[in-house]
């Protein structure tokens, strides 16, 4: 792994406007310490920042810190119907823009794929190519959750991809995605590195209704220590050395969350794993309500 890594991290900003679970530690940050983890993140060669409007007031959050113009700025268009129109993409995008006190992000993500994906080809690009045009964007991408739906964004033309990947995740591999991907040059960037948090717990400490997939989170703990790794650094290590993934998306509610992520020890070898599955019931959060 290239000791540049902190330049593949992309910073989540979901936390800085929403409560994302319960207790105190999922708390929103302080406009405070959103400047804090920004001036900090910056200060560490980390630059790009991923975003959307249903993220609360993130996008204000950002817009108020004084230094906005050095970030490379991810945002989302999310729709909720199948009739996506080029006039309620801009009308979005120019509000994220006015929020986020920019004249440019860096790309759009559209975060509903399956009706993104229902385009052809050539009016996905001419979309692209107007908002381009304007300078409003520089790249257009998509974010999936599954590896059909990465493989049906193929032939359509998108820059990035934004894919669901973590250590225990062997669906993309086994399918040979993450080549396709790049055959085509798309860009990839990986999310949910830490399964939601699942792979930060302690094997005994995982809730109740994963207990069943124990023997995998024991089998993750033991290949962390190992290789020396606490799970943090090793969830983290092991998708930051996938020569597929571009970029890897982390989301930090305080400074202490970000400074922990900067103390990672860093391995360039390490045995791969042999316990990544492919059970969507695990690997796919939207099912764990079924659970």
């Amino acid at each position: 792994m290239s000791d540049s890594w902190l330049e593949k991290i992309i910073l989540g900003t979901v936390q800085f406007g929403l409560d994302y679970g319960s207790g105190e530690i999922n708390k929103m940050p302080s406009n405070l310490e959103i400047n804090q983890i920004l001036d900090k993140a910056l200060a560490n060669g980390i630059n790009i920042i991923d975003t959307a409007p249903s993220y609360g007031n993130s996008e204000n959050k950002i817009g108020f810190f004084n230094k906005r113009e050095e970030l490379s700025i991810i945002t989302k268009y999310s729709n909720n119907h199948k009739n996506i129109n080029f006039t309620d993409i801009k009308k979005s995008l120019i509000c994220s823009l006015e929020n986020l006190r920019l004249s440019k992000v860096d790309c759009l993500l559209f975060h509903n794929a399956e009706s993104f994906l229902q385009k052809g080809k050539e009016e996905i690009n001419s979309l692209a190519y107007e908002l381009k045009k304007e300078g409003l964007i520089k790249k257009i991408g998509i974010s999936v959750y599954t590896p059909q739906e990465a493989l049906n964004s193929l032939d359509k033309g998108i820059d990035v991809i934004q894919i669901p990947f973590n250590i225990l995740d062997g669906r993309w591999e086994q399918r040979g995605v993450l080549k396709k991907l790049k055959g085509n040059k798309i860009e990839i960037h990986a999310r949910s590195v830490f399964l939601q948090g699942l792979l930060l717990n302690e094997p005994k400490l995982v809730p109740l209704k994963f207990q069943k997939w124990n023997y995998i989170f024991s089998a993750f703990s033991k290949w962390c220590n190992e290789n020396q790794l606490s799970r943090l650094d090793g969830a983290l290590n092991y998708v930051l050395s996938n020569k597929d993934i571009d970029k890897v998306l982390i989301g930090v509610n305080s400074l202490s969350q970000l400074s922990q992520i900067l103390r990672m020890k860093s391995r360039k070898r390490f045995t791969l794993p042999e316990f990544r599955v492919c059970d969507e019931n695990l690997l796919n959060p939207s099912k764990w309500s079924s659970i």
